[in-house]
């Protein structure tokens, strides 16, 4: 071999071997910072994720007693899906894109669990659970009763 074809050798193996170098310590730092990400927790009392829009599609909060709260949000932007936590246990409730409460399901006043049907008038439809201590758990309709009143939990 020639002393050019030699040093060319060398300057080729060298590239090769600053490229090996170079890409590990890049991939190395760029692995490190998203391990370093996933494992610091993200920390605060609300959080707001957006769609393509930039309108809020759901949002987790903390209540003013320190309940939890889980809002999903229609293309509108209302609150058709929410999960949530109370002093007597956690509820579900889903309501149209007018705001309207069409279910609630969660504890009942006595702390057993109910489920409460609402027209979109927001009007009591039916009611399932126990709704006083020592009475037997019933259905009420709106047909056959009158259950007007509250549906929160």
């Amino acid at each position: 071999m020639t002393t050019v074809e030699q040093r060319l050798q060398r300057l080729e193996h060298r590239r090769a071997t600053w490229s090996v170098v170079v890409g590990a310590v890049l991939f190395g730092g760029l692995l490190g910072s998203a391990a370093d990400t996933t494992r610091s927790p993200l920390i605060g009392s609300s959080l707001t994720i957006v769609g393509p829009t930039g309108k809020p599609v759901v949002d987790i909060s903390v209540g003013d007693d320190g309940t939890g709260r889980l809002y999903l949000r229609g293309p509108e932007g209302s609150a058709e899906v929410v999960l949530s936590t109370g002093l007597r246990g956690g509820s579900l409730s889903l309501f149209s894109t007018d705001g309207a409460r069409l279910v609630n399901l969660g504890p009942s006043p006595v702390r057993d669990g109910m489920l409460v049907l609402g027209a979109s008038d927001g009007e009591t439809i039916v009611r399932a659970g126990r709704w006083a201590e020592g009475v037997a758990p019933s259905v009420w309709t709106a047909s056959d009763h009158d259950v007007s009143g509250s549906s929160t939990p």
